[in-house]
């Protein structure tokens, strides 16, 4: 006789964890360890401070759609899903100060409307889902700018333990179309020295319009706006204009992220980044 089951949860989480207060780069080894649960978890958790019902049934719901309905088992044989090609994985961060444009592009990338309000968040938000033929995590950073050193610390660490185990493919700086703001160029440079250079590496921009992307408008700025052509060439021309109406352009929007993959930022880019000194390498916004 098999004793099988669809899903195994993990302690349910009574809040959230908070680092100890004036924990500095030394430290880092320790904020690294006490995530490790939630890395083993790949990021899925439950606060019974939400008590949310509704919230809990769908990340359970999420874990066996990521399965593809596999099961595990306990007999002599291991019951596997039917081979399939299946392709690789991708998991995004959503940086930037506008909660609302960033929100609107996970719907819009994941194809769902039923999402929490968490615009204004002062956390970490990750959502999931089937896109395109990929298991697709993105993870909405929130605005980094004005927050203690202790709390850009744990957010920064926290991001990137939700994109575990291979890290993050692809940080999308999330801008409107139009001109930036002093706060947006504050913002920007929070997440540079937080991230350090290396950042740059692995970030594009995602221009959100609601209407048609080629727009004569819309072209012209994102083709001749000062502070966004230094932004291109600091993130190696990678951009796109998402119609957050229009999914068909998904798949190239994903195009873009392939070119930054195979390599990843992960916890251990984030603790060496944090030993190197990145003043040459910033951007020279001026606010």
């Amino acid at each position: 006789m098999a004793f099988t089951a669809d899903v195994f949860t993990a302690p349910l989480l009574p809040h959230r964890t908070r680092f100890t207060a004036g924990l500095m780069c030394s430290d880092f080894g320790l904020m690294v360890s006490s995530l490790k649960l939630l890395e083993d978890c790949e990021g899925r958790h439950y606060n019974l401070s939400e008590d949310n019902h509704k919230s809990l049934m769908q990340k359970i719901e999420n874990i066996m759609h990521k399965n593809k309905g596999a099961f595990l088992t306990f007999s002599d044989e291991t019951i596997r899903p039917k081979s399939e090609h299946i392709r690789p994985a991708l998991n995004l961060v959503l940086c930037g100060r506008r909660g609302a444009v960033k929100t609107s592009a996970v719907k819009a990338i994941l194809g769902q409307t039923e999402f929490p309000s968490v615009s204004n968040s002062s956390e970490c938000v990750q959502s999931q889902g089937e896109v395109c033929g990929r298991w697709v995590t993105l993870v909405e950073l929130p605005a980094l700018c004005g927050k203690p050193q202790e709390e850009v610390m744990e957010e920064s660490l926290r991001c990137i333990s939700l994109c575990h185990p291979e890290g993050v493919h692809a940080f999308i700086l999330v801008l409107p179309v139009g001109s930036l703001t002093d706060e947006d160029k504050l913002e920007l440079k929070t997440i540079q020295d937080t991230f350090s250079c290396r950042v740059n590496d692995f970030t594009m921009i995602l221009f959100t319009v609601g209407s048609d992307p080629t727009a004569p408008a819309v072209v012209d700025f994102v083709s001749k706006n000062r502070d966004i052509q230094e932004l291109h060439q600091c993130f190696g021309e990678r951009h796109f204009v998402l119609n957050i109406n229009n999914k068909q352009q998904i798949p190239d929007l994903f195009n873009i992220v392939e070119r930054i993959k195979p390599s990843c930022y992960t916890t251990e880019t984030l603790a060496h980044a944090q030993g190197i000194s990145s003043s040459n390498s910033k951007l020279n916004l001026s606010v």
